[in-house]
């Protein structure tokens, strides 16, 4: 399913309500440039993904920005394409996490979303939540889909459970968790 309306849709809250990271957030890269960069690798991106970077590549001129300020949800902060490449390739090596899950965004602390892009594993474009602290070497298993993700995003944002003041993001946690609970896979 498409993430652009919805990523539209989500561009309009951080607009009106004047996100500081919003205006510094790149223009989006091509598929064609992305299966470019990723071509020796054994990814098989899920469309999603694809929309996600043709939308927006990262933010430019973050050096003096606090976490807090970067972020447009929770663990919603863009980082570019080559960036992530980047991640992936030494999480990879390092074998943080295996091969068939790539991060797509990052909660700025070392922690990442992450995609399954194994066409061949039944957990195919599954969201993970990755986070040596809060999970050791586990990955904690969230969403259906980076839609099904967005669209929680987007919900909360509605819901005036995500917002931002000043600015900055700020999250009423318990309206945000009476939705999350709508979205999210439950632990097992």
């Amino acid at each position: 399913m498409s993430v652009t309306p919805v990523l539209k849709k989500l561009e309009q809250f951080f607009s009106d309500q004047q996100s500081i990271v919003y205006p510094l957030l790149l223009d989006g890269i091509s598929r064609a440039e992305i299966d470019e960069k990723k071509k020796a690798l054994n990814l098989s991106f899920p469309p999603e993904v694809y929309e996600l970077f043709e939308w927006k590549n990262g933010i430019k001129d973050s050096d003096n920005l606090t976490i807090g300020q970067c972020r447009l949800f929770p663990w919603g902060i863009l980082e570019s394409f080559d960036g992530l490449l980047g991640v992936y390739k030494f999480s990879t090596t390092k074998k943080y996490f295996s091969d068939i899950y790539f991060p797509i965004l990052t909660s700025g602390g070392g922690d990442y979303i992450l995609i399954n892009c194994n066409e061949d594993d039944e957990f195919y474009g599954y969201v993970y939540w990755y986070s040596p602290a809060l999970y050791g070497t586990e990955l904690d298993l969230r969403f259906n889909s980076l839609h099904t993700y967005l669209q929680c995003v987007l919900e909360c944002f509605e819901a005036g459970a995500y917002l931002f003041e000043g600015g900055v993001f700020e999250e009423r946690a318990e309206l945000a968790d009476t939705i999350l609970t709508k979205y999210m896979i439950p632990e097992v």
